[in-house]
């Protein structure tokens, strides 16, 4: 699962109270990810730009679900279907399924059962399977 935490930064070598940046990753060490990504931000600083001093790396949800799908292979060989070639392919997190076109620059079209919006994301996916699922037990499901 992901953790989704905020860094507090400012402006290196000033006083200012600087800002905040929520961000929602698939690390093991967030407060080394903050550390890393300000240390490559400084590293390659533009003319105009101004050095970033991280203050502090606050947790907020160390289980927060990803909101983006993390899409994966489910067929060895490329399908030809009538000459339009896809391949196969399901969220590792949430289990919707989908299609890539050609070389996957137009990105995963979601199989026709997960076009509805609630789909769209990986986190509202996992919110509607278990409201469905939590339904279905208490014996309100769909007949």
């Amino acid at each position: 699962m992901s953790k989704h935490f905020r860094i507090h930064v400012r402006h290196a070598g000033t006083a200012d109270h600087g800002w905040s940046e929520e961000y929602t990753k698939d690390v093991v060490d967030h407060e080394s990810w903050a550390r890393e990504t300000i240390r490559n931000f400084n590293a390659g600083l533009r003319p105009g730009e101004c050095a970033r001093e991280l203050l502090r790396v606050e947790l907020i949800n160390s289980t927060a679900r990803p909101i983006a799908h993390a899409w994966s292979k489910q067929n060895l060989v490329t399908v030809d279907h009538h000459r339009l070639p896809f391949d196969r392919m399901q969220c590792t997190q949430c289990g919707i399924t989908g299609k890539r076109y050609g070389l996957g620059v137009g990105g995963i079209t979601r199989d026709s059962a997960f076009r509805a919006k609630v789909y769209a994301r990986c986190d509202t996916t996992q919110e509607h399977v278990e409201k469905r699922r939590a339904k279905a037990a208490s014996g309100h499901g769909e007949g």
